[in-house]
């Protein structure tokens, strides 16, 4: 039987509205997927139905927090930083995801600031001279090094090539720092990430890296309340406090008897993770300005401080090639609470002389 007008126009809006639909949900399906591909979090349905961000993509390796896939493999940056009382308050250093704390000579201590998250605004400094013991860390975390000049030792393992790091020594390379006017060498010697970053990206030097990454947990088991503790280095200057805030969730440091700021944000320097590592401190026989050398290949004691308790623990770190890890005394890896990490090394002689509150 002949089709009808009527009919034939009906089947023409059927297949039309089809059409339609086909082409609406292409276009929502495209978005979904777009949507998924630039996000960098996981989202699913809990048991009511209702949506929830549960996961990063991406952490930064260094503090296991959220970061793009881009600065997730973004190469450390490490800088060995001044800490002179007359210099104070240092640039930079509230940016760096792990800093270390040692002395280096005359019971003076520097810093080497290492940097993968995120990178401070403006200066970075007052970048000074490389010892053995921060060719080693940086090397850890397969490092960019800024440093200027160094001690002899130092310098004969950076001459041909040391562990995973790359050297970026000033004396070498001077157009990647600046010289601050009004300031007294060799305390006036600063870079900023702009300038550095554009430095190496002239030489075409190598930007990212699968970097060391350290543990971290969401959880510890219960440790020994500390609300405050003090590492007495040799010189009162230098002896450090660190008191936590509940509120905030991270202890505040304290150098010298007064709060450590960053002269960059002049905001008070808070760490979410203090560690006391302990370690053998040697001097160098008959060196003039009494300057030491630190073991860093081995294994020691800790204390890890983190929400407000106390943890007993070890540091390892076999060869020079082995990432650092940090345990507790059963040899279980003692994880940090997402966030930065300060690690002041200190001689094994002082291992009883931490003063913590309360007192166990």
């Amino acid at each position: 039987m002949p089709k009808t007008k009527k009919s034939i126009h009906s089947q023409l809006m059927i297949v039309l509205l089809v059409g339609i639909m086909l082409v609406a949900f292409t276009v929502i399906l495209g978005m979904i997927l777009s949507s998924k591909k630039s996000s960098s979090y996981v989202v699913k349905k809990d048991d009511n139905k209702n949506a929830e961000i549960v996961a990063p993509t991406f952490t930064a390796p260094l503090t296991g927090l959220p970061v793009s896939e881009e600065i997730s493999t973004r190469r450390p940056w490490a800088i060995v930083i001044e800490n002179l009382p007359p210099i104070r308050p240092q640039s930079g250093l509230s940016a760096a995801d792990i800093v270390f704390e040692a002395p280096t000579e005359g019971g003076i201590t520097r810093f080497l600031a290492i940097f993968q998250s995120q990178l401070p605004p403006s200066l970075i400094g007052p970048i000074r001279s490389a010892r053995p013991y921060f060719n080693d860390w940086s090397s850890t975390f397969q490092a960019l090094y800024s440093h200027s000049g160094g001690t002899s030792e130092a310098l004969k393992q950076l001459k041909g090539g040391y562990g995973s790091l790359t050297d970026v020594n000033e004396f070498y390379n001077e157009h990647a720092y600046q010289r601050i006017v009004g300031k007294k060498a060799p305390h006036n010697l600063f870079t900023t990430a702009e300038k550095f970053w554009k430095y190496i990206t002239n030489l075409g030097w190598d930007k990212t890296s699968t970097a060391t990454k350290l543990n971290f947990g969401t959880r510890l088991s219960d440790g020994t309340t500390a609300t405050n503790f003090i590492i007495p280095y040799f010189l009162s200057e230098y002896a450090v406090r660190y008191d936590w805030r509940p509120n905030e969730k991270y202890y505040l440091r304290a150098v010298g008897g007064n709060t450590q700021f960053d002269a960059t944000t002049m905001e008070p320097i808070h760490v979410t993770n203090a560690i006391v590592m302990f370690t053998d401190i040697i001097p160098i026989p008959r060196d003039p300005l009494f300057k030491v050398n630190l073991t860093t290949i081995g294994s020691g004691k800790i204390l890890l401080f983190t929400n407000g308790q106390k943890y007993q623990g070890l540091w390892s770190k076999p060869t020079l090639e082995s990432d650092l890890i940090f345990t507790d005394e059963a040899g279980n890896i003692l994880p940090l609470t997402p966030g930065n990490t300060w690690i002041s090394v200190v001689d094994n002689s002082l291992m009883n002389l931490i003063k913590t509150e309360p007192k166990e």
